[in-house]
């Protein structure tokens, strides 16, 4: 149920965490270059060694992540049923109930309820994926 939604998240957890490892790379590459360590010598297998390539990993991933992230978020915001408009202005444009309802010309109300009947069913998914890996 709703697989789109699980796939935008994990998209963007990676973008994330290679954004953190990117920064992070960056900034040990300055220590080595023009900070603190630069009077350090390297040696060929440390950790350091390899930074200029891990950044050009991490930068080459991100850019294909977000490719992949764009293309998704084009593909779900065709989705017409209001379960899926729901959810995609929820958590992807990250609107309010509130601005939902007035966007989509329903009740505050009945959004509500949609969206809280809609995480429901999505625990119960995952609660019923889960229990079906514990069998295997």
């Amino acid at each position: 149920m709703f697989e789109w939604l699980e796939s935008f998240k994990e998209i963007k957890n990676k973008i994330e965490f290679y954004q953190f490892q990117l920064e992070e790379s960056k900034a040990e590459l300055k220590r080595w270059v023009d900070g603190d360590l630069q009077k350090i010598k390297l040696e060929p297998d440390s950790l350091s060694s390899n930074l200029e390539e891990n950044i050009k990993r991490y930068e080459k991933e991100l850019k294909l992540l977000k490719d992949r992230r764009d293309k998704l978020t084009n593909l779900i915001k065709g989705f017409e049923d209001l379960d899926s408009q729901i959810l995609v202005m929820k958590y992807i444009e990250k609107k309010s109930l509130f601005e939902i309802s007035e966007d989509l010309g329903y009740s505050y109300q009945h959004i509500r309820e949609k969206h809280s009947r809609l995480v429901q069913a999505i625990k119960l998914a995952d609660k019923i994926s889960m229990d079906d890996l514990s069998e295997i």
